[in-house]
C-alpha cells in the first residue's frame, strides 16, 4: 500500500487500485480540476471513474454531497479507507460498471466529473451524462483522442466546452493528462 498527502488529503492505495502515481502533477491535475468544478457547498457531485476515491474526497471538501462510481472492487475498498481515513462523510462509494451506475438520474446531479480509462467513456455513458441536468462536467482525460470524441458529442448535445489544459503526469514521454 502507498500513502501519498494529496492537497492536505492522505490518500493511500494498493497495487491493484488505481490512482494518479505522479504526486506532485496529480496535485496540479486535482487543483485545476477543483477550480473548474466551482463547487459553493451546496452541489451534489458524482464523480465517474473515482479510482481509489482522492478526487471524489478532494470534491467534498466543498460539496453537499459527492458519490464516487467505479467497477474495481480494491479502489473502492481504498476510497472506502481513505474517507474514514481523512474523516469525511459526505461522500460515498458505489462498485459497480458506470454505465449501469448512472442509470437514468437526470434530476440528482449538479457537477460531475469523469476520469475514464484510455479507452474513453462507452457512447451510452456519454449519452447518459448528457441527459442529467448537471450544471458543469469537468472531464479528465489521459487520452486525447478519446477526449474529443467524447467532446463532439457533449457540443452537439448542447454542452458549451470551457477550456483545456494539459498537465505532464509522465515527464519524458509524449503522455499528458
Amino acid at each position: 500500500t502507498i500513502v501519498e498527502k494529496v492537497l492536505g488529503l492522505e490518500i493511500a492505495w494498493s497495487a491493484s487500485s488505481f490512482a494518479q502515481v505522479n504526486t506532485d502533477q496529480a496535485q496540479r491535475l486535482y487543483s485545476l480540476a477543483l477550480d473548474e468544478a466551482c463547487l459553493t457547498g451546496s452541489e451534489k457531485v458524482l464523480d465517474l471513474y473515482c479510482g481509489a476515491g482522492t478526487l471524489s474526497l478532494l470534491l467534498a471538501r466543498n460539496a453537499a454531497r459527492v458519490t464516487g462510481v467505479e467497477l474495481l472492487e480494491k479502489s473502492v475498498e481504498d476510497a472506502q479507507e481513505n474517507a474514514l481515513r481523512n474523516g469525511i462523510t459526505n461522500c460515498s462509494f458505489v462498485c459497480d460498471d458506470v454505465l449501469a451506475s448512472v442509470g437514468d438520474q437526470v434530476d440528482d446531479v449538479d457537477v460531475v466529473t469523469i476520469n475514464p480509462p484510455r479507452a474513453g467513456m462507452d457512447r451510452a455513458v456519454v449519452d447518459k451524462i448528457c441527459r442529467m441536468k448537471a450544471s458543469r462536467i469537468v472531464y479528465i482525460s489521459c487520452n486525447a483522442l478519446t477526449l474529443v470524441r467524447d467532446l463532439v458529442i457533449f457540443k452537439r448535445r448542447g454542452f458549451k466546452i470551457g477550456r483545456a489544459q494539459p498537465v505532464d503526469l509522465f515527464p519524458h514521454t509524449h503522455h499528458c493528462e
